[in-house]
């Protein structure tokens, strides 16, 4: 991966969010409201939870809207220097069979590169009984 090279200060992944998203006045929310975001919002938000929150840089978007990206959406560098990529999926719902979906795609490509950690970040909660058990058994499969 050594030639990966940081994102530029202006890329997309860097930019303030297209559309400010309303916070309700009254009461608390149980989730917060990615589906008000864009697709590309949703992704910038995710990108910079894993950059602040897990410490990972050198992030490249992979590939363009609509072109065949082999599952995944980003592609960056842990502190460590081992390959991380993220599937972004904002969908209204999301259970076991599109996790399985989602881990199938990851490991039956190829890719020019190394990636040590898989990521699928998604919009809505997943807590259902098969989607749990289905993620465990996708972690033992990855």
């Amino acid at each position: 991966m050594s030639d990966w090279q940081p994102i530029q200060l202006g890329s997309t992944l860097n930019t303030a969010p297209s559309t400010p998203v309303g916070a309700p006045v009254i009461g608390k929310l149980d989730l917060l409201p990615f589906n008000g975001l864009s697709w590309e919002d949703f992704e910038r938000l995710q990108w910079r939870v894993m950059r602040d929150v897990k410490g990972l840089r050198h992030a490249q978007l992979y590939g363009d809207r609509g072109q065949a990206q082999k599952g995944l959406d980003i592609v960056a560098l842990a502190p460590d220097g081992t390959g991380v990529a993220l599937q972004s999926k904002k969908y209204t719902s999301f259970g076991a069979s599109n996790i399985k979906a989602a881990v199938k795609k990851f490991l039956t490509t190829t890719r020019p590169f190394t990636v040590e950690t898989f990521i699928i970040g998604v919009a809505r909660p997943v807590k259902t009984t098969a989607a749990v058990d289905e993620l465990a058994a996708q972690r033992r499969a990855i």
